[in-house]
């Protein structure tokens, strides 16, 4: 159980390490968009993975969605 827990925080990690990057490959952001995405996506794990795991055609409308809850 615990080297499973570990090797979830690891996968996580990683994620968060790679979110800016995946941010860059979706269309119609701009840049002052893709930081704050880091911070939205990055304030809460479920985010980032449903994100991560979604379809790359449809994150432009998750990601409007999130940016327009958090203002």
């Amino acid at each position: 159980m615990i080297s499973s827990r570990i090797g979830y925080e690891f996968d996580l990690g990683k994620e968060r390490h790679d979110v800016f990057d995946k941010l860059g490959t979706v269309e119609g952001l701009t840049l002052d968009e893709r930081y704050d995405l880091c911070d939205i996506l990055g304030d809460k794990s479920q985010r980032l993975e449903v994100f991560m795991g979604m379809p790359s055609n449809t994150r432009l409308g998750y990601l409007k969605r999130l940016m327009k809850k958090n203002n």
